[in-house]
């Protein structure tokens, strides 16, 4: 064989490796948006700005049975706590979010639905070095999100929040936010019960769940058009 067909051969082989190497690199940038997504979310969560949080879900063309089981206002709320108690990071606010995909995301093989797992990591409890191992880290909440490809952009379509490894910690906030409610919200009024906070016998959780009721009140009187005609 010629040298000048070795080299069109060695020439054609590289150039189908570059192919490869470019397509694989798209497809790993694609798969990385579903991270980005849901960590926008979590962190909009985070910052306890629940409208959007609100708004970014309801705002899917494609929630399925999602809306119709109870998805509102203090949803967002009360399973981020959820997640927070799960992971033991209601007692600090320095945690980062890993997320684990069920599968990498191929064109045309799973109709752009992807189901994604979730952990909270205690910064505080890894060094630099660690935090790059799985070693000592708690295990993924499997499958808690799902994410669907609506015309080009990620999109959180289901939350699993009665997830066998969650549920316990949802009811417990839940249960917590309900015993400790001091608003009533009305079609177009907000009203608010006797209650008293002995702050010398406050929790951390306790904090959370009063602040976050003052912060709606807030909102309701900042924004009483979100809150007229949805579910409280």
């Amino acid at each position: 064989m010629s040298t000048k067909k070795l080299l069109l051969i060695f020439l054609s082989g590289f150039g189908f490796i570059i192919v490869i190497f470019l397509v694989y690199i798209s497809l790993l940038g694609e798969n990385n948006k579903i991270d980005i997504e849901i960590e926008k979310y979590l962190n909009t969560l985070k910052s306890q700005d629940y409208i959007s949080a609100y708004n970014k879900i309801i705002g899917t063309s494609d929630q399925g049975e999602f809306l119709k089981n109870g998805f509102n206002y203090d949803f967002g709320f009360v399973n981020f706590l959820a997640l927070r108690d799960k992971f033991k990071c209601i007692e600090t606010d320095d945690y980062k979010f890993e997320f684990k995909k069920q599968s990498f995301w191929l064109p045309y093989k799973n109709k752009s639905e992807v189901k994604v797992g979730l952990r909270l990591i205690r910064i505080n409890d890894f060094n630099t070095f660690s935090l790059l191992f799985d070693e000592n880290k708690p295990d993924y909440i499997e499958n808690y999100i799902t994410v669907k490809r609506i015309k080009g952009i990620w999109r959180i379509i289901d939350i699993n929040w009665e997830h066998p490894d969650l549920i316990n910690n949802y009811q417990k906030i839940h249960g917590r936010l309900n015993s400790n409610k001091f608003i009533i919200n009305r079609k177009n009024s907000v009203s608010f019960k006797k209650f008293r906070i002995d702050y010398t016998k406050l929790k951390k959780i306790d904090i959370k769940i009063y602040k976050f009721q003052l912060n709606k009140v807030e909102n309701m009187i900042d924004k009483p058009e979100f809150f007229t005609g949805i579910r409280k």
